[in-house]
C-alpha cells in the first residue's frame, strides 16, 4: 500500500482491520500522508494480530501520535518484530515514550527510525534505553539532527555505543 495517498481516516480503518486479522504478517503503508491515523497502529500492539512487520516510514506521523504507538508497544508484547517509523516527525516529543518502549517491549527485534529530528541530547536517552534492551538485534538510527538535513549528525562515540549494544543483543 506504499504511496497510495491513504489519509488519516483510511489509515485508522486499515489498522483497526489489521488488529483483527489473524493471517496478515506484514503491512507497508510508507509514503502515505496518514499522520494521526497512525494512532490506530497501537491497536495492533494490543491485539492478538499476527502482523510481524509494520512499515510506517515517511507518513507525516506527529510526535503525539507516535507517543501513543510507543506506549502501547511498551505495555503489550505483540507479534510485531519489525517497526519502521523512519522519516516522520518524532523530534523531542516522542523520545520519552520511545525510550520506555525500548526498555519494556520484548518482541521488537528490528527498529528503524532514521531522519526523525531527534537531537543528540535526546539520542543519549535512546542510547541509555538501548543499553537496557536485550531484544533489539538491528536498529537504524542515522540522520537525527534538526540542524543537519542529510547524513548522520550523531557523534561518532554515540553511534559506536549504540552499535555495540545492538551487537551484544545479536550475540545473546
Amino acid at each position: 500500500l506504499e504511496g497510495n495517498e491513504i489519509g488519516p481516516t483510511g489509515a485508522s480503518e486499515l489498522f483497526i482491520g489489521v488488529a483483527k486479522n489473524r493471517s496478515l504478517n506484514s503491512i507497508v503503508v510508507s509514503k502515505n500522508p496518514i499522520g494521526v491515523g497512525a494512532g490506530a497502529i497501537a491497536d495492533v500492539f494490543c491485539s492478538f494480530a499476527s502482523c510481524i512487520s509494520i512499515d510506517a516510514s515517511n507518513c507525516a506521523i506527529p510526535a503525539n501520535t507516535l507517543r501513543v504507538l510507543f506506549d502501547e508497544a511498551a505495555h503489550n508484547d505483540s507479534a510485531v518484530k519489525v517497526l519502521d517509523i523512519s522519516r516522520n516527525f518524532t523530534g523531542h516529543g516522542a523520545v520519552p515514550a520511545l525510550c520506555n518502549m525500548l526498555r519494556r517491549n520484548t518482541t521488537i527485534t528490528r527498529l528503524l527510525f532514521t531522519d526523525n529530528d531527534i537531537a543528540e541530547l535526546d539520542m543519549e536517552q535512546v542510547r541509555d534505553a538501548v543499553r537496557e534492551n536485550t531484544t533489539i538485534r538491528f536498529m537504524k538510527f542515522g540522520g537525527q539532527s534538526e540542524t543537519v538535513p542529510k547524513g548522520n549528525a550523531l557523534a561518532k562515540e554515540m553511534r559506536l555505543e549504540l552499535n555495540d549494544f545492538i551487537k551484544r543483543n545479536r550475540e545473546m
